[in-house]
């Protein structure tokens, strides 16, 4: 007579299944090509004039991205922790990297606001003293996204 043998899954299979969706989880912080292609008055995307200023071609860098992820690359990494915890109790991936993106979305603005003021030439010329983006287009452009599979961000 043979032992009879008993499977209790108590979460493992659920527990799986969350890690597999979470593992095509994607949170994207910046300007997305959507928001980067509107035009300011002068013909210049979003977009270009992120980058000119993000990478300092032919204006003064003023990285507010890329020097952002630098500099606060722990506490991110410490927060992708407690997503990955909450995804051990049951929480959704996505949720989790929604909250974070809407928190990375202020910080970078908050970095923007904070960036070197505009020589008082490049003032004169623009008309306004707001470093990086006098009309708004460019805050208004920076967003988080949360995508999953193969959705584009």
């Amino acid at each position: 007579m043979g032992a009879k043998v008993t499977i209790k899954d108590q979460g493992l299979e659920a527990l799986k299944k969350r890690l597999q969706a979470a593992s095509k989880v994607r949170l994207t912080v910046g300007v997305h090509e959507d928001d980067g292609a509107q035009t300011y008055p002068g013909g210049q995307t979003v977009a270009e004039v992120a980058s000119y200023n993000e990478l300092g071609l032919g204006v003064p860098r003023r990285s507010f991205i890329a020097d952002w992820v630098d500099e606060s690359e722990a506490e991110k990494r410490g927060d992708l922790q407690d997503v990955a915890a909450g995804i051990m109790t049951g929480k959704d991936a996505a949720s989790g990297m929604t909250s974070l993106g809407n928190r990375y979305v202020g910080q970078v603005l908050d970095r923007m606001s904070a960036t070197q003021p505009d020589d008082p030439k490049t003032v004169e010329e623009k008309g306004s003293s707001e470093p990086l983006d006098d009309s708004g287009k460019l805050r208004s452009a920076i967003k988080s996204r949360v995508t999953s599979g193969t959705a584009k961000p």
